[in-house]
C-alpha cells in the first residue's frame, strides 16, 4: 500500500524517529537494498530545511517512450528539491537544458494532462491551466479555459532505453494545485513607498528549501518596474554568495562591498525591506525562525544610523507595513443624510445609529459617495456625473467644468480627492485634487494627472488608490465600453505630497470574469471586483488575490457598486434597491440605506 504524503512536511527529528521505527519494524515493512548512494549534508552545514518526500522510482527498464514521458512529468511534479529521479528520464544535452524552476504550471487536482503522439517521437501534451509560477516567484491565475501545450521528443540511442531529448523552452514543471501546496507557499517582499514610508507588498511563492537566502536575494533585486517613481529608484545589491545565516534568531545577510552605499536613508530602507520580508518566516516546519536581520559587508557589519543591528521591525527604522489608520466613520445614506454606520449595524447585528452625522444635507441629487480620512468632509457625484460636490461641518461648494461621465470620487491617505471620466475633448481623464483647500474655493483647484500607459482608445470606468496611497487601481475600456482591463500602477507625486503622474510601466490583474464594472482595494494584497455579468443573470463579485489565487462569490441581481469595511469578510455590494452585506459566498439585504462610504476606499 502507498502511504499517502501528509500535507504538513514533518520535522527532522519525527523523520529519523519515523525511520528508527521502520528499522525496529522490519517485518512489516523493510528499507531498500539496492539504488544509488546520494551525499548528505555535512555536519557543520547550515539546515534551513529536510523534508519528507514522495520520491518517484526512475525509468522502468524496456518502458515505451509515452510511458517515459508520462512518468517524467509526474516525477518532475511530486520530487520537489531533489530533481535527480526525474533528471533520469532525460539525455545528458536535455538534463543541462532543464531548469526545474524556470517555471511551474499549475493545474487542477482533477485536471489531466492530455497526451497525444504527432509521430518520430514526438508527443504533444496539454492541461488547462490554474496558474502559472515563472523563475521569481510571481504567479498568474489563468484565465477561464486556458490551456497550456508542450511538445517534448525522444529518442532511444543505438536501440537503448527511451529517453526525453528535447523539452520544450521553458519548461520547468506541471502539478496539480494539491502538489504546489505541498511544495509552495507565498510570502510577500517589501519596498518602501517615497511618499508615505509605507512598505508595498508584493506577493511571491517560493519553496521552503533555502527560503531564507531566496527571499533576501529576491528583495534586494529591486522593486518591480510598475512601482518604480512610486517607491526609492535604489539600484540592486548582490548578496555575498549564496547563503543567508540564521543563528539565534538572526538572519546575517551578507552583500557585495561595493553594493554598500554610504547614504543612511538607504542602508535604513535595506534594514527595513529586509526585516519586513524575512520574518516572515517563522514556525515553519524545519526552517530556522528569524526574529531579526543584520546586514555585513565583508565580515563588518552594517549599520543604520541611529539604530545598532540586528534589526527585529521596519518601526525601528522609520518604516511601517501597516496603512495609516483612518479615523473618520463609515457612513450610510438615507434620503439626502448620511448616518454612522457598522458591518454589524448592517447586518442588522446591532442598533442603527439614530442620529445623522455632523454634516449637511447632500444636494444635487447624490449618486456615487466618497469620504475624508478623518470623516471631516463628503464628495459626491450627481446623476449629470459632471459635478463633484464637497461639503463639511461648515461649507459646501461644487467643481466643475473639467470633464464628464465622472465616476465614485475617493480621497487618498495624504487628503487628495481623486475622481477620473473623460475630458471635455473626450478623451480620457484623471484628475485630483487636495482636500485641504476649501471646498468653497474659486480658481483651478483640479489637476490633471499623466496617465503614460492609457492608450488614446481606452478610457477610464474605475480609478481606487490604495490605502497606502503608492498605487492605484485602474478599471478601463474600449471606447464602447468592452474589453475590460484591471491594471495597477505606482503613482509619483511631488515632494509635498502631490500626485502629477502614474508610472509608465503598469501590472495587470488577472479576475475571474471577462468584463467587470467596479473595484475596491480590499487590502494591499487583495482587491475586491464586481462582474458585468455578461450572459449571466446577475452580477457576480470576487475577491482577488494580488499575486494569488481567487475566490468567485454568489451573483446578486441589480448590483451596481462594490464596497468594503476593509477586510474580505465585510464586502458590501449597492444595488438598485439597496445595500447587501457578503453573507457566506452570497448576500444578505442590509439594514436600511441606499449607498455607502467608508474612509480611504
Amino acid at each position: 500500500m502507498t502511504p499517502r504524503r501528509s500535507r504538513r512536511r514533518r520535522v527532522v527529528g519525527q523523520a529519523l524517529f519515523a525511520l528508527l521505527m521502520a528499522v525496529m519494524l522490519g517485518a512489516c515493512s523493510g528499507l531498500a537494498t539496492s539504488g544509488p548512494v546520494r551525499p548528505g549534508l555535512r555536519v557543520d552545514s547550515p539546515v534551513e530545511q529536510r523534508e519528507v518526500q514522495q520520491l518517484p522510482s526512475g525509468p522502468r527498464p524496456g518502458a515505451p517512450a509515452d510511458e517515459v514521458l508520462t512518468d517524467f512529468l509526474r516525477a518532475s511534479a511530486i520530487s520537489f528539491g531533489d530533481v535527480t529521479v526525474a533528471r533520469s528520464y532525460l539525455t545528458e544535452s536535455a538534463n543541462q537544458a532543464w531548469a526545474p524552476d524556470q517555471g511551474t504550471v499549475i493545474r487542477g487536482n482533477d485536471e489531466p494532462i492530455v497526451r497525444m503522439s504527432v509521430g518520430g517521437g514526438r508527443f504533444t501534451v496539454s492541461t488547462r491551466v490554474v496558474a502559472t509560477i515563472d523563475e521569481v516567484g510571481r504567479m498568474t491565475v489563468g484565465q477561464a479555459d486556458e490551456r497550456r501545450t508542450a511538445q517534448f521528443r525522444l529518442s532511444r540511442p543505438s536501440g537503448g532505453e527511451w529517453r526525453i531529448s528535447e523539452l520544450p523552452s521553458g519548461f520547468g514543471r506541471w502539478m496539480t494545485r494539491a502538489e504546489s501546496d505541498d511544495w509552495l507557499r507565498p510570502f510577500n517582499l517589501y519596498y518602501q513607498s517615497r511618499s508615505t514610508g509605507i512598505l508595498i507588498p508584493q506577493r511571491r511563492w517560493f519553496p521552503l528549501t533555502g527560503i531564507v537566502s531566496r527571499l533576501a536575494r529576491e528583495q534586494l533585486a529591486g522593486a518591480p518596474a510598475y512601482l518604480r517613481g512610486a517607491t526609492f529608484a535604489d539600484p540592486p545589491v548582490r548578496l555575498a554568495g549564496d547563503l543567508v545565516a540564521v543563528r539565534d534568531g538572526v538572519a546575517s545577510v551578507p552583500v557585495q562591498a561595493s553594493d554598500v552605499v554610504a547614504d543612511p536613508d538607504r542602508r535604513r530602507r535595506l534594514y527595513a525591506e529586509l526585516a519586513a520580508t524575512l520574518t516572515q518566516v517563522t514556525d515553519l516546519p524545519d526552517v530556522a525562525s528569524v526574529a531579526a536581520v543584520e546586514i555585513t559587508a565583508d565580515g563588518v557589519l552594517l549599520e543604520a544610523e541611529g539604530v545598532a543591528p540586528p534589526v527585529a521591525t521596519p518601526e525601528e527604522v522609520g518604516a511601517t507595513t501597516n496603512p495609516p489608520t483612518t479615523t473618520g466613520t463609515p457612513l450610510v445614506r438615507r434620503g439626502n443624510r448620511l448616518y454612522p454606520t457598522t458591518f454589524d449595524a448592517l447586518v442588522g447585528n446591532s442598533e442603527p445609529a439614530p442620529a445623522p452625522a455632523d454634516l449637511p444635507a447632500l444636494t444635487g441629487d447624490p449618486e456615487l459617495l466618497a469620504q475624508s480620512q478623518d470623516g471631516t468632509e463628503i464628495a459626491w457625484t450627481d446623476r449629470t456625473l459632471t459635478h463633484v460636490h464637497r461639503a463639511r461641518a461648515d461649507a459646501r461648494g461644487q467643481v466643475t467644468g473639467f470633464g464628464i461621465e465622472l465616476t465614485r470620487p475617493m480621497y487618498d491617505t495624504l487628503d487628495w480627492l481623486w475622481v477620473s471620466g473623460r475630458s471635455r475633448d473626450g478623451s480620457a481623464g484623471l484628475w485630483a485634487l487636495a482636500a485641504a483647500d476649501p471646498p468653497t474655493a474659486r480658481g483651478p483647484q483640479v489637476s490633471r494627472i499623466t496617465v503614460p500607459s492609457l492608450a488614446r482608445n481606452r478610457f477610464i470606468r474605475a480609478a481606487r488608490v490604495s490605502p497606502d496611497g503608492a498605487q492605484i487601481a485602474l478599471l478601463t475600456t474600449d471606447q464602447r465600453g468592452r474589453d475590460t482591463r484591471l491594471e495597477v500602477a505606482g503613482i509619483v507625486r511631488r515632494a509635498d505630497g502631490r500626485p502629477w503622474r502614474l508610472s509608465r510601466l503598469t501590472r495587470t490583474i488577472v479576475t475571474p470574469f471577462e468584463d467587470i464594472r467596479d473595484v475596491v482595494w480590499i487590502n494591499l494584497g487583495a482587491v475586491g471586483v464586481l462582474s458585468n455579468a455578461s450572459g449571466e443573470r446577475a452580477p457576480r463579485a470576487a475577491i482577488v488575490e494580488l499575486g494569488g489565487y481567487d475566490m468567485v462569490l454568489g451573483g446578486l441581481a441589480g448590483a451596481e457598486s462594490i464596497m468594503t469595511f476593509g477586510s474580505r469578510r465585510t464586502l458590501v455590494l449597492q444595488s438598485e434597491s439597496g445595500l447587501y452585506v457578503r453573507a457566506g459566498n452570497g448576500w444578505k439585504a442590509g439594514s436600511g440605506g441606499q449607498s455607502l462610504t467608508v474612509p480611504l476606499r
